[in-house]
């Protein structure tokens, strides 16, 4: 997911989108969710940030 956001630093990615790039079928919204939490936590609270409406982009590394 990082790699996702890193490679298109300026566009903003849906839950749909990242979930299509190496996710397991069964994978929800919700997954994405957790993997932005855990990212948050493992690395600085701005590396993903939300955006209102059009879920996540890359933020300041």
């Amino acid at each position: 997911m990082l790699e996702l956001l890193a490679d298109a630093p300026q566009r903003t990615f849906s839950d749909q989108q990242i979930l299509q790039t190496g996710f397991s079928p069964a994978a929800t919204a919700g997954t994405v969710e957790t993997c932005v939490h855990y990212l948050r936590r493992k690395t600085d609270m701005d590396i993903v940030l939300t955006v209102r409406g059009e879920d996540y982009r890359l933020g300041q590394p």
